[in-house]
């Protein structure tokens, strides 16, 4: 079989449906990511802030998966990721950040991701989150 070029269109995240809430404050980083999401069969809601995203998980979004720009978390890092995790049952949170120290935290399944993070990286740190149960063949 001759080599074929790469595909332009990136691989299926998942085989099943999975929902993503992304909460990030730039609009132009949210619509790369849920673009780049979608092309891959996700459903992305995209918030623009924490209050947003609250409002959004308890209005019956149940993802996923979270993933929260470290940023908006700054000073209320306990609060906003209790708040947004007991309207999201047990979803993993992804925090794209430079500098949000977490470890002193009690969220068992926090992945930081340090920023600029391109959407390439997202789709392969959604990839492993999403995946995260699931034993290697």
């Amino acid at each position: 079989m001759p080599n074929q070029p790469p595909s332009r269109h990136p691989p299926a995240v998942l085989s099943a449906h999975a929902t993503v809430v992304l909460v990030d404050r730039e609009a132009l980083y949210r619509w790369f990511v849920t673009e780049s999401l979608r092309g891959c069969g996700v459903e992305v809601v995209s918030c623009g802030s924490l209050d947003e995203a609250v409002r959004t998980l308890r209005e019956a979004v149940a993802p996923d998966l979270l993933i929260v720009d470290g940023d908006l978390l700054e000073g209320r890092e306990e609060e906003a990721l209790r708040a947004m995790r007991a309207n999201a049952s047990a979803a993993p949170c992804l925090i794209l950040d430079s500098g949000v120290d977490l470890s002193g935290s009690h969220f068992g399944a926090v992945t930081v991701a340090l920023k600029p993070v391109d959407t390439a990286a997202v789709i392969a740190l959604v990839t492993s989150q999403l995946h995260r149960d699931v034993p290697a063949a």
